[in-house]
C-alpha cells in the first residue's frame, strides 16, 4: 500500500547587478517551486493484524475493558511500526497507563451523571453545562498528548493549537449542526480536521490542510 507527500523545494532567485551604462538591471525569472514525491509504504498484513485485533478483543472483554488501553497502544503501534516514509517508519510511545486514567475520569463523571438525573434535573443541567465548557480544553489536550507521544524517527511530532482556538472551532461547528440540523455536518468535520492538521508540525515541516 502506497500513499504520497509532496515537499515543496524553493530555489531563491539570484539577484545579478549591471553597473556598466547605468543600465537598468536585467529581470531573472524565478523557477517556480518544485515537488519531490515520496511514497508512504505499509508493511503489515491482514493475517497478522487480525491476530492483533482478537487477541485485544478476548483481553478487552475478559477484562472488562480494563485492558482497553494497552489494546489501544499495541494497535496503534502496529499501524505506525509498518508505516515506512522514506528510511524511517513512525512510532507511538505512549504509556497505556495515561490512557487508562483519562478514561477513569471520563467513567467518574459518567456515573455522577447518571446518579444525577434520578435526583435532580437543574444538577444534571448544570453537568452538562461544565462537560460542554471542558469538552473543547479536552479535545486539544488529546491531540497535544497524540502527538508528543508520536515519533518518525528520532523526532516527535508537535501539537500547538491554542485553548482559545480550540473553543472558537468547536462552539462554532456545535451551533453549526444545531441550526442546521446536521445538514452541514461536513463543513463541521472540515472545520474540525482543519484545526487539527494546520497546527501539527514535525521538526521543520508544518502540515497544512488542502481541502477547501
Amino acid at each position: 500500500m502506497a500513499y504520497k507527500l509532496l515537499f515543496k523545494n524553493q530555489v531563491e532567485p539570484v539577484a545579478v547587478k549591471n553597473t556598466m551604462h547605468n543600465k537598468p538591471e536585467p529581470e531573472i525569472d524565478q523557477p517556480s517551486p518544485s515537488l519531490e514525491k515520496h511514497n508512504f509504504r505499509f508493511h503489515g498484513s491482514a493475517t497478522e493484524y487480525f491476530r492483533i485485533w482478537m487477541v485485544n478483543l478476548m483481553l478487552t472483554i475478559i477484562t472488562l475493558t480494563l485492558c482497553s488501553p494497552w489494546a489501544k497502544a499495541r494497535r496503534i503501534r502496529y499501524f505506525y511500526g509498518n508505516t515506512q516514509l522514506l528510511k524511517h517508519r513512525f512510532d507511538f510511545i505512549a504509556m497505556p497507563s495515561r490512557i487508562l486514567l483519562g478514561r477513569l475520569l471520563a467513567l467518574e463523571l459518567y456515573v455522577v451523571t447518571v446518579i444525577l438525573t434520578n435526583y435532580s434535573i437543574l444538577a444534571t443541567s448544570s453537568l452538562f453545562l461544565i462537560a460542554a465548557i471542558c469538552l473543547p480544553w479536552l479535545i486539544r489536550m488529546t491531540l497535544k498528548f497524540k502527538a508528543r507521544n508520536s515519533k518518525y524517527g528520532n523526532v516527535r511530532f508537535h501539537f500547538s493549537g491554542s485553548n482559545r482556538e480550540a473553543y472558537r472551532v468547536l462552539w462554532l461547528a456545535i451551533l453549526v449542526n444545531i441550526f442546521t440540523l446536521f445538514l452541514f455536518s461536513p463543513v463541521v468535520i472540515w472545520l474540525y480536521k482543519r484545526y487539527c492538521f494546520n497546527h501539527l508540525s514535525i521538526g521543520q515541516l508544518q502540515f497544512r490542510l488542502g481541502i477547501q
